[in-house]
Formats: structure tokens, C-alpha cells, sequence
């Protein structure tokens, strides 16, 4: 979108794209991880039912783990105020997700997960545009 708009392409900002991505695909993860059960009996070839859902569980943790790490890093190397900072608000929420994700033992109880990460993502989003703003 921004060179769209710009006609200008930045590397930097490919860091806060990822993190979006990041989470997205924790979203879309995480719903695999629900359906593995179903999946795998319908032969579904999901990345989860290629895994198995104990590696998908390390992976979940990599996405989350993922988007805010490259946003802290685009955060430092274009630092302006702490205010840049605020998308940290939505961490506890992901690492409480990421918990409740290992600590799973009955696929169809992460339903309640999916709306929660979808919650942590536009959190994680709102917060790091307020940051940018400030």
C-alpha cells in the first residue's frame, strides 16, 4: 500500500508488514489447530496436519513471537518518542494465548482463542499506529 500511495518502496517497512502477517497467520494457525482432528481425517493437507500439532504448537509460539520482534526492531532503528512503544500493551494477551495454546490438550477448546488473538491483532495494530502518531 505504501508504494501505492508513494511511488517509493522502503525496506524498513517490510518489519511492521511482517508483524501483521505474523499474527494473521497466528489467526489461521491457530483455527488449523482447532480443526486438526477433522482435518486429518478428511485428509486435509493443512500445515498443522503435515506437523502434527505439537510442532504447531512451537510454530503458533514463533508467529506471535515473530511480529514483535520485527516491530521492536523497526521500532529502535526509527525511534522517535516511547509513545512507539505502546503496541507492547497487547503482549500480555499474546503471551496468556500462546500459554493457553501449550497448555491445550482438546483442540475444539481453542475456539475461544481464535476471537482472543483476532482481539491481541488489532490491539497489536492500534496501538502501534497511536505509537507512530505520538
Amino acid at each position: 500500500s505504501f508504494y501505492l500511495y508513494t511511488h517509493t518502496f522502503r525496506w524498513s517497512l517490510i518489519l511492521p508488514a511482517t508483524s501483521i502477517g505474523l499474527l494473521s497467520a497466528g489467526v489461521l494457525n491457530l483455527n488449523n489447530m482447532r480443526d486438526y482432528v477433522n482435518d486429518k481425517q478428511a485428509k486435509k493437507r493443512t500445515l498443522v496436519v503435515l506437523m502434527g500439532s505439537n510442532n504447531a504448537k512451537y510454530y503458533h509460539f514463533a508467529l506471535i513471537f515473530g511480529a514483535f520482534v520485527s516491530t521492536f526492531v523497526y521500532t529502535m532503528l526509527n525511534f522517535k518518542s516511547p509513545y512507539q512503544f505502546l503496541f507492547f500493551l497487547a503482549a500480555p494477551l499474546c503471551i496468556q494465548d500462546v500459554k493457553r495454546v501449550f497448555q491445550n490438550t482438546q483442540p475444539i477448546e481453542l475456539n475461544g482463542e481464535l476471537r482472543k488473538l483476532a482481539f491481541s491483532t488489532l490491539l497489536f495494530s492500534v496501538t502501534f499506529g497511536v505509537g507512530l502518531i505520538f
